[in-house]
This record gives structure tokens, sequence and C-alpha cells, in this order.
């Protein structure tokens, strides 16, 4: 008896223009849904794809698309590559906004890594110009990538992005020596999103013969409760409770001189310390689940840092041993002289002329304004005028 074959049902129009996009579908659910903590495999893309796409799940589509993201993950390859094919995982990298990343393992499972992770952006407006301790290595890196999300607009041809600075195996140096702050923020970032403790050492900058050094505050670690990450006037901040306290307060990141996951030992070996949960002084900060940083630094103000067109050659004496407070004002890119008088240093920095002004005017006891003499005028008159005022309101 001869069988039948059953007859092929025709596939729709749309089916079969889903089905030839389904690179498209492949990158845009790995983008929307995984992460380097929350990778996807094969079949969970397929049961993605087939649930946006409305198409019905079949052996068929699951094939396809697994054939399609292994393509996928090695074109990205070609990008970490060294040979003429690397040209080609730069284009892809570009097109796509990221490449496939996958993770060993059965099954195998795959992750979307952006050429610019959420939050970047905004960090790199607000920081590339105005921040001060961000290494040259790592501003290259910010806007490199910047210019890379963007490049398709400008017909830029394909270019080697540079890597994501990592730590150098040094001594105690300055952080804008050493690419370390992209290191801190990514844990920083890790530590809020998990809800885990950090362990930190503070850092503090002094002078040793007219050269800025930067090393740890003290031998003492700190375990700190991190709820936000925000970043204001150029600077980075922690918003933090000590352990045991409820109590907030803010770190500054660049004064941070070594930042990691806190751990405790159990019988199964060291795993993250979770931190507390949100102290009901802090969770008035916290709307609808985001923290208000405006309204977080009206209630606990954070340093200032001005910079419009004044911008000026000025030089003031301070104390050798706060020194720290004008590195900490200004950054480490100043000029520092040794004086005759080893109590104190000279300081010559470019900056904006009412900023130099209000810190000699405020740090007027460990500070001395020496040049151009209209700052030393200005600061000798506004603590005259302030003490002309004290003097009135007393009698």
């Amino acid at each position: 008896m001869m069988k039948t074959k059953t007859p092929t049902i025709p596939k729709s129009e749309n089916e079969r223009l889903l089905l030839s996009f389904d690179h498209i579908w492949i990158v845009y659910v790995l983008r929307l849904y995984s992460d380097r903590e929350n990778p996807l495999s094969k079949k969970e893309i397929s049961m993605k794809v087939v649930e946006l796409t409305g198409l019905g799940r079949n052996n068929s589509v699951e094939r396809t698309i697994a054939r399609h993201i292994t393509q996928l993950e090695c074109m990205s390859n070609y990008f970490a590559g060294g040979d003429n094919k690397q040209n080609i995982g730069e284009v892809v990298f570009r097109v796509l906004g990221g490449r496939i990343r996958v993770v060993d393992g059965r099954p195998m499972k795959y992750w979307f890594e952006p050429i610019l992770e959420k939050g970047d952006v905004s960090m790199i407006c607000a920081a590339i110009e105005s921040n001060r301790y961000l290494s040259r290595e790592e501003k290259d890196y910010l806007i490199s990538h910047e210019s890379a999300v963007c490049s398709y607009m400008e017909g830029v041809t394909a270019a080697r992005l540079p890597h994501k600075p990592g730590k150098k195996k040094s001594g105690n140096v300055l952080p804008s020596a050493d690419s370390v702050t992209l290191m801190k923020i990514a844990t920083i970032q890790y530590a809020i999103k998990k809800k885990l403790m950090l362990k930190v050492v503070p850092g503090a900058y002094s002078q040793d013969k007219g050269k800025i050094v930067f090393g740890p505050k003290s031998d003492k670690e700190s375990f700190l409760n991190p709820y936000a990450f925000i970043c204001q006037n150029g600077q980075f901040y922690l918003i933090v409770t000590h352990e045991g306290y409820d109590n907030p307060t803010h770190y500054r990141v660049d004064r941070m001189f070594s930042v990691e996951i806190a751990e405790h030992k159990t019988s199964k070996g060291c795993v993250p310390r979770k931190r507390d949960d949100i102290p009901l002084v802090l969770q008035r900060f916290f709307e609808h689940g985001k923290f208000n940083a405006g309204k977080y630094t009206a209630a606990y103000p954070l340093m200032a840092y001005t910079c419009d067109d004044g911008m000026e050659q000025c030089s003031f004496l301070c104390h050798a041993d706060a020194a720290s407070v004008a590195i900490d004002h200004f950054g480490v890119d100043v000029n520092m002289e040794a004086t005759d008088d080893d109590g104190y240093v000279k300081f010559s920095v470019f900056a904006d002329y009412e900023n130099v002004k209000m810190f000699c005017t405020q740090q007027c006891m460990i500070v001395t304004a020496l040049s151009p003499e209209k700052l030393r005028k200005d600061v000798r008159d506004t603590l005259r005028d302030a003490i002309e005022r004290t003097d009135k309101s007393v009698n």
C-alpha cells in the first residue's frame, strides 16, 4: 500500500518574514533579557523569540535559532582575535552595539555585552570634562566607546576600540596615574544591584618633597551598606551606612583606596555578605525604588566644584600638614613646590578664579593667597567685611 505524503502547509508571509530576521530577534532578546549574571540558553532564547513573534513552537524554529546564535557568537569572537578577521568582528560589534558572549557549561548560555553599560553615557557626559580623577586611559576608553555608539551616523570606518583599563600592579599611586576608577564604579554598582556589603579602605592625599602621594588613610577597613551611587559636580559619591549604624554618610569614590565585595566564611567557603535593609532615615530619599539625588544633596550638601570662563593661573601657600585639603579641592593635576619653610607648600593652579577665591577665604587659617595681586586683595577684603559684619551683629 502506497503511503500518502502529508502535504506541506505553506508558511504565511509574516512567518517567512519573521524567520528571515532571526538574527535580529536573537540580538533583541539578549539585549533585553540577558546580562553577565543572567545568561540564556538556546532553548530559552527560542522560547522568547516564539513568544515575541507569535510563531508556533516547532523544531524548525529552535534549530534555526540555535544555528544563528552560534554564528553571531563566532562573529563576535572575531573582535577579540588577532587575525585578519578582526575587522569583521569590529564591524559586527559596532552594528550590533555590542557582542554576544558565551558562558561555558551544559547547556551553553549566552548574554549580550553592550559597548556601553547602563549609565555609562550619563557618566561620560558628567565626568569627561569635569572629573579630575579619571585617568587619561579611562577618558580615552569612555570617549572612544561613546563615539563608537554614534559612529554609524557619521560614516566612521571601523577602528580598534581599546579594552576597559585594568588596575596596574604598582604601588600606592594616584588614581589619575592608575586605571582604578572604572573598576571601583563597577564593583559599587554590582554591590548595590545585588544588595551586598562592601569592604572599603579609605584613602588620603599627602605631599612628600613636593610630590603628591595617595595611600591608605589607615590600616583599618570599613564595612559599608551601599544604597545609591550618584554623580554630582563631576564627582562620584557612594551613599552608605556603616555596619551597625543607621545614620547615612557619603564617600567620594576617588578617595577610596580600595573597594571589594565583603565576604564571610561559612561551611561551604567564603560567600558575599548581604547588606542591611534601607534604614528609615534614608527611605525618604527613595521614590518608587529610585534614589532622589537632588533631595539627598539638599539635606546633606556635597562638595561643589565650579568651572566657567573665568579660568586663571593662581597660587597660594598651604600648611604642609593640610595639603590634602587643597589637593582634594583642585585635583591632583596641580603644581606643588616645597618652600624654604618646611611648614608650607606652594600650590599653582589653573582654575576658576571665583572658586580659588572662595577656597582661600574659607581656608584662611591654613591658606595664604599669593597671586595674582587681585586675589590677595579680594581675599583680604572679603575677610575684613566678614569681621565687620560680625562686629556689628555683636554690638
